[in-house]
């Protein structure tokens, strides 16, 4: 049976990866004139988390999720969640499971 240790590893890096998947296939969309923001998922991968769009016919290539005009509804949270919040999640894991490795080593 698994320690509680290695649960709470497992746990804190699925959470870790959940998140930087998110920020990774994420967009807030603009356009200049404008001040509607979209909340959008894109098919590649990209660690820029913000594109200004000029034409609105360039939103088909997104699924948009969320859409407002004066910014949708948790857009702060979103924001702190992809520049801070799923970096910091993937350093937490790997130390926990720099500690994991460590602990197992020293009982053997």
């Amino acid at each position: 049976m698994p320690s509680l240790n290695l649960k709470a590893t497992i746990v804190s890096s699925l959470i870790a990866i959940a998140v930087f998947v998110f920020k990774l296939f994420s967009v807030v969309l603009k356009f200049p004139d404008d001040p509607t923001s979209i909340l959008a998922l894109r098919e590649s991968p990209s660690l820029n988390n913000e594109t200004l769009l000029h034409d609105y016919l360039d939103v088909s290539n997104y699924v948009i999720v969320i859409s407002d005009e004066n910014g949708f509804i948790g857009k702060s949270l979103y924001g702190f969640t992809v520049d801070y919040l799923a970096y910091a999640l993937v350093l937490f894991s790997a130390f926990l499971w720099l500690l994991y490795v460590g602990k197992k080593k020293r009982k053997n």
